[in-house]
């Protein structure tokens, strides 16, 4: 909001082969950035491209920057690409100053200097090692320029003396520059916690800002601040005492004040009751200064404040905004991120500041002026901002092409807001329609019907036209009458003959009425009227469907089938007038030209008719019907009949269902029964229907209803074949089957043929070492609880019957089990593994179990319903098929008895089993061994 700056970015010129590319560009991304809020309507403008030429990216854009670096990137950034320009000096001329840092020996002539340049200044809210603050800018300024004693153990060394003296230490400032930024130093180091913290004490700032008093003048001695300097040092030569009284005075005014009443003023300028009486209290920064008279008297350096930057937080993380200054009319705005309103002036005094809103353990927060910019008054070098005339070409240029791209961006987004998606119906085939909520159901019926290839939009175009052209006259009078051609004529619309295709006669005619009743007598009514001459015109469209036979109808996605039809009235209603949605299904109609459209029974409801099937033994999938009411079971038939081609007398209906106990079958002999009333029939109910067969003895089921009844029991099973690891195979089965029929399809599926192949496989549930489903010719699939999808693995092996189970046993060697021997090999037991009894493996070898470092192999047993998951820890011996009811006892080398394994349990047995071998076992039901054991 600098005019001079703005203005002298204006004149920039952008060089591609010098300043690189637009993008990385910083004076061309601030030129098209003040171009823009100068040229848009917009209430608020982006900053991205801007500091992407700054290098920041995604990362540096949620990363807190402070506005004094800002400041200071910008000005670094500007002054390398305004070298060689007329520019190259901007920012020293508009925002550099000089100050001389001195230092003068007391009791000995010596001064030495330093001049420095600054953008800004930075102010001191509270000295170091002070706890009362500096409540002005004034005071502030009169700290940081008040000059340091160098005394004691701090004195200055001067080589021209030779010796250490006493030196007074200091700044002054020697030129001001034309926009004059402080900086208020709000944030510092808490030295009990060492934690950062920020200052939300007071800090008045005046509107007009004289600085006459602190800038220094050769021609009068320096300047007053400094005169009062030379002072103060003349009473450091003589005595320490009386500054350190004075010090004492102002102390105790200082006190006697008391602390400023907290800052309860918001960024929107609310105001609390402290607040109120805050503001009652006249400060010395409160009075109207003449600036007028401040140049004529006192000298050049006066300032108007125009610029206010808030920092609303803690020196945790905050807010940036700002109070800016319109120069032309002194109107105050806040300019908070997208939003900026207008504000009184009591908002800007507000920023002052105060007493902290909220105070944590390591920070306090509040919201009020961290800098100031003010800009010195000069009635030479004040400018009004830049006008539109001032903007470069180049701005003027891309800020069109740029509100090009967005007026087409926001047409794009209007047409994607209003366009909708509606499936469209014909014969069972679907077709997804984009068109605009905005458009007539007219125009809809237009583009389902050439989705579906019934018209060529462009065929009936032509012929319209060449209709309209011969015909106009006569043909609207004849086709639409003369209240039609009247209508037309008195709204004076344009020609459409595209949708001068609507339909026919009676169609225009309708539609005229809800046109003119609309109130859009013009386009309205020029459309029917040509609707009308169109209509009646072209009787042949060379093989299409004339759109006078084509009409929508509502679509019922559930059934499969039309629904109400619109009314020609509706046809030229939009779609968003008639509430249509996205993805609403609507179904197109068609009847041969000159055929009456079917009627509509509100009165008739829809019922699903299940016709079974006598070639598969199955029903064939659902068709919806549309029957009265109150229309009979006789009427019923008639319907049913066209669809299945049965005659009446042949066809039976029925009602299948079932409840908690067993299926139900409700013939429907009686065709005089009312299908609601008599027979309660509802909207989407199933009715079965099926061919009487010719010889039936009496009582004989229905067959529809045993594939009702076989239907009921159906479930799919997943099953692998024989090894297999993956159930990837599906099979039907019926719940009713016993486990034996579930095997005999199974093999058939599987291709196994020989009765050796049928017995060698087992069938197991969910998993490979899943619960085994056995072998039986009396339980059901239903008793061994299989479900849908169910998952059997296949696995060889002879399958148990009921009442048998699968043992598998393993040996140890308890070898050093007396207490205090090593070694020790129990009489009988062999201990040498190469003796052990051999078995033969896959390939017919023999092969012997690995013990562990003990010698002992473990023992494990396994009863129905166990996975075993760790049964092949160690190597099996022998497998054994035995009776659940009947243990295998053997006997241990220490005395007594020991059980090798019980299923009921399914516990290893009893304590240290000798190491033997047991062949395959096989007992009934009475304990009958039909094998025999081997011992080692």
């Amino acid at each position: 909001m600098t005019p001079e700056f703005r203005a002298a970015i204006f004149k920039w010129e952008y060089d591609a082969a010098k300043d690189g590319p637009k993008d990385e560009c910083i004076p061309f991304q601030l030129q098209s950035l003040f171009g823009h809020m100068t040229l848009t309507k917009s209430g608020s403008l982006t900053t991205e491209k801007l500091t992407k030429s700054f290098g920041w990216g995604n990362s540096e854009a949620f990363q807190q920057q402070d506005v004094q670096e800002l400041c200071r990137v910008l000005f670094d950034c500007l002054e390398g690409a305004f070298k060689g320009t007329d520019n190259a000096t901007l920012i020293d001329d508009l925002y550099q100053g000089e100050m001389v840092d001195y230092l003068t020996t007391i009791g000995f002539d010596y001064e030495s200097k330093k001049s420095e340049k600054f953008l800004d200044v930075s102010l001191n809210i509270k000295e170091f090692g002070n706890e009362v603050p500096m409540n002005s800018v004034t005071e502030s300024l009169e700290s940081y320029l008040k000059p340091e004693k160098l005394e004691g153990d701090n004195q200055y060394f001067c080589e021209k003396a030779d010796k250490k003296l006493d030196a007074i230490k200091g700044f002054r400032l020697e030129k001001l520059p034309y926009v004059l930024t402080l900086q208020l130093k709000r944030f510092d180091l808490d030295y009990n916690t060492f934690q950062r913290i920020k200052l939300n004490d007071q800090v008045r700032f005046p509107l007009i800002l004289n600085m006459n008093p602190y800038v220094h003048n050769d021609s009068v001695g320096g300047s007053a601040f400094d005169r009062r300097n030379a002072e103060m040092r003349t009473r450091l030569e003589r005595t320490m005492s009386e500054e350190i009284a004075d010090k004492a005075v102002e102390d105790a005014a200082a006190a006697a004040k008391g602390p400023p009443l907290p800052d309860l003023v918001d960024v929107c300028g609310n105001k609390a009751p402290d607040q109120i009486e805050e503001e009652k209290v006249k400060y010395p920064e409160d009075e109207d200064l003449d600036p007028e008279l401040i140049l004529r008297t006192e000298g050049p350096w006066v300032y108007e404040l125009y610029a206010v930057l808030i920092h609303s937080g803690s020196a945790l993380g905050g807010h940036y905004y700002a109070y800016i200054k319109n120069l032309s009319d002194g109107k105050w705005y806040n300019f908070n991120d997208s939003v900026v309103t207008e504000i009184k002036y009591a908002t800007v005094r507000a920023s002052w500041g105060g007493a902290s809103k909220v105070t944590g353990a390591s920070s306090s927060y509040g919201a009020n002026a961290y800098m100031l910019m003010y800009r010195k008054i000069d009635r030479v070098k004040n400018t009004a901002p830049p006008g539109v005339a001032d903007v470069p070409q180049c701005i003027l240029s891309e800020l069109k092409e740029e509100e090009e791209k967005e007026k087409k961006r926001r047409e794009d987004a209007e047409r994607r807001a209003n366009q909708l998606n509606l499936k469209a119906y014909y014969k069972g085939e679907e077709k997804v329609v984009q068109i605009s909520r905005h458009s007539t159901l007219h125009a809809f019926k237009l583009k389902a019907a050439e989705a579906f290839g019934l018209i060529d939009p462009l065929k009936l175009k032509a012929a319209a036209a060449v209709t309209l052209a011969a015909k106009r006259d006569e043909a609207v009078g004849e086709a639409v009458g003369s209240g039609g051609v009247a209508t037309g004529a008195a709204g004076g619309g344009k020609i459409n003959e595209l949708e001068a295709l609507e339909g026919g006669a009676e169609d225009g005619a309708a539609g005229k009425g809800d046109g003119g009743d609309g109130g859009d007598d013009g386009e309205a009514g020029d459309i029917v009227a040509e609707a009308g001459a169109a209509a009646g015109a072209t009787d042949s469209t060379d093989g299409m469907v004339r759109p006078i036979d084509i009409r929508m109808r509502e679509y019922s996605t559930t059934y499969k089938m039309l629904q109400k039809a619109y009314e020609p009235s509706k046809e030229l209603s939009t779609l968003a007038t008639l509430k249509f949605y996205e993805n609403k299904p609507l179904g197109l109609e068609v009847r041969q030209p000159g055929a009456a459209w079917e009627e509509w029974d509100d009165n008739a409801m829809i019922l699903k008719v299940v016709v079974y099937n006598e070639d598969t033994d199955k029903f064939n999938d659902p068709v919806a019907v549309r029957v009265p009411r109150d229309g009979t079971v006789d009427k019923m038939k008639t319907i049913v009949s066209k669809l299945t081609s049965v005659a009446e007398s042949e066809l039976q209906l029925l009602r299948l269902m079932h409840g908690a106990q067993q299926p139900r079958a409700d013939i429907f002999s009686d065709g005089s029964k009312r299908l609601q009333r008599d027979l309660n029939l509802y909207e989407g109910q199933c009715v079965y229907a099926e061919r009487l067969l010719e010889s039936v003895e009496e009582g004989t089921p229905s067959r529809a209803f045993n594939v009702y009844c076989s239907s009921m029991n159906q479930i799919t099973i997943k099953y692998t074949p024989v090894g297999g690891k993956i159930a990837d195979l599906k099979m039907t089965v019926d719940k009713r089957w016993t486990v034996a029929k579930l095997r005999d399809e199974l093999a058939l599926e599987l291709g196994l043929d020989t009765p050796e192949q049928k017995a060698n496989f087992r069938i197991r549930k969910q998993i490979m070492n899943g619960t085994e489903v056995k072998l039986s010719t009396t339980r059901t699939l239903k008793e061994e609880a299989l479900f849908n999808d169910v998952k059997l693995f296949l696995v060889e092996g002879v399958a148990p019957a009921v009442g048998e189970f699968y043992w598998k046993f393993f040996l140890h060697t308890p070898v050093g089990l007396n207490p205090g021997l090593k070694d020790h090999v129990p009489e009988g037991v062999i201990s040498d593994q190469s003796t052990w009894p051999r078995q033969k493996n896959a390939e017919g070898e023999s092969e012997v179990g690995e013990g562990d470092d003990d010698g002992e192999v473990g023992a494990t047993t396994r009863s129905e319903g166990e996975e075993g998951e760790d049964q092949d820890a160690v190597p099996p011996v022998t497998d054994a098929v035995t009776d659940a009811a009947t243990p295998v006892t053997t006997t241990d080398s220490a005395g007594g008895d020991g059980t090798g394994g019980e299923s009921t349990s399914g516990d290893g047995g009893g304590a240290d089993p000798l190491h033997s071998s047991t062949d395959t076992a096989k007992q009934d039901d009475n304990g009958t061994a039909k094998g025999g054991t081997e011992g080692a």
